[in-house]
């Protein structure tokens, strides 16, 4: 009798652990399973400053239209810092089961987000513009839409003057590794201010003996949204202090390295991108939602870097600044 209630005490706790492993598994696959209504969203971003605060707005104005809280989505986040990395990042997120994809970049991703796959795509051009021919086949691609800028060149030129002087010509440094689109749109808004553009291309490895040739000879440099000037930025900032050269420039990675930085607001770009999820979520199709621009500008004034090449401080350009770099 003692034999019988051992083996069956035995076969109770036995029931009771399968029970319990039952119970973990099925809260397991509760948690991992697609939620009702939108479910995760993958984002893809080439990890620069400007991509970084783009997620920060995106997944803040989600949260504050209680996105989050009433679907409860869970954002995949991956890094790529090229063509293959970005291409494993989504086929990663495609194998998991995403509903949506984001991804932030410049305008090669639209190549990756054509490839394969039926969800929804939001392109976020945090860094660089989006090209009339990319935003073209944008509006042609039947799940992909996206955000935009364009760069005030105008505007960065004239509050340039007002710092540097009533100059007659500018020197942009081009990487040599990479084409710079945006050059004759540049150009065209420096002559409408009587500005000759004298462009200059080198490599990477021969930046700083560029720049450091080019003391004395030019009153400014341009510095364009380059991937390679972006990710190499700390050496084009030693270059340019060496040589006291003043840099003025259109993108957020510029800031410590510029006397300007006339940038478009990465985090208003991710709150459009945000936007352009929910309405997707409620029904929108993305074919008949084409790129929106953005509006939002920022003016950075590093006043150490003006002291340094012996610039005066105009309080007019300090009362445009949004942000003063001490």
């Amino acid at each position: 009798m003692t034999v019988s209630r051992k083996k069956v005490l035995v076969c109770l706790s036995l029931f009771a652990l399968l029970c319990l492993l039952g119970l973990v598994g099925y809260l397991l696959f509760l948690l991992d399973s697609p939620r009702s209504g939108p479910a995760r969203i993958g984002i893809a971003l080439s990890p620069t400053p400007a991509n970084l605060r783009f997620v920060k707005g995106l997944r803040g104005i989600l949260a504050k239209q209680g996105y989050s809280k009433s679907a409860n989505p869970r954002f995949l986040i991956r890094g790529y810092n090229d063509a293959a990395g970005a291409r494993r990042a989504l086929s990663r997120f495609r194998r998991s089961g995403v509903a949506m994809l984001v991804i932030a970049g410049d305008d090669s991703i639209i190549d990756l987000a054509r490839t394969g796959g039926s969800q929804p795509v939001v392109l976020g051009f945090a860094d660089n513009p989006v090209r009339g021919p990319v935003q073209r086949r944008i509006e042609t691609a039947e799940m992909i839409t996206g955000v935009s800028y364009f760069p005030p060149y105008e505007r960065t030129l004239e509050l340039s003057r007002r710092v540097i002087g009533d100059y007659a010509e500018l020197t942009v440094l081009l990487a040599a590794e990479e084409p710079w689109p945006d050059l004759d749109r540049f150009q065209t808004a420096a002559r409408k201010l009587g500005i000759a553009v004298r462009p200059v291309r080198t490599s990477l490895a021969g930046v700083s003996r560029t720049i450091a040739g080019l003391r004395g000879k030019t009153a400014l440099l341009y510095l364009p949204a380059q991937s390679l000037w972006i990710a190499n930025r700390r050496l084009i900032g030693s270059a340019l202090e060496n040589a006291g050269l003043p840099a003025v420039g259109n993108n957020l990675a510029f800031r410590d390295l510029a006397v300007l930085t006339d940038y478009a607001e990465p985090e208003t770009m991710g709150e459009i991108a945000g936007q352009i999820i929910i309405k997707i979520q409620h029904g929108a199709i993305p074919r008949y939602m084409p790129a929106e621009l953005s509006a939002d500008y920022k003016l950075a004034v590093n006043l150490r870097l003006l002291s340094r090449c012996g610039l005066p401080i105009h309080e007019d350009v300090l009362s445009y600044a949004n942000e003063v770099i001490r």
